[in-house]
């Protein structure tokens, strides 16, 4: 694969900016390149602390991404993952 031919995709939505940057870390900690991307409408009129956030990697390193970040999911489904 051509470094210009990698694809992002979003693997998992954290409930707010701070749990998305706790993701993020872990998965780096792990070797996984990620990358928050701030969701829900009004994203870019200020600071984005509590709408969920998207948490994106390379589709080549999604399913290990997956696989780390299902040990945060609890009871009620914290980790909402991408439907596609």
């Amino acid at each position: 694969m051509r470094q210009d031919d990698v694809r992002v995709v979003h693997v998992a939505t954290a409930p707010n900016e701070t749990i998305a940057m706790m993701w993020r870390d872990v998965l780096r900690d792990e070797g996984i390149i990620a990358m928050v991307k701030g969701g829900a409408a009004g994203y870019g009129l200020g600071h984005n602390l509590l709408n969920e956030q998207y948490i994106m990697v390379r589709e080549d390193q999604s399913d290990t991404a997956r696989r780390i970040l299902d040990e945060f999911e609890d009871d009620e489904g914290l980790i909402l993952w991408d439907a596609n």
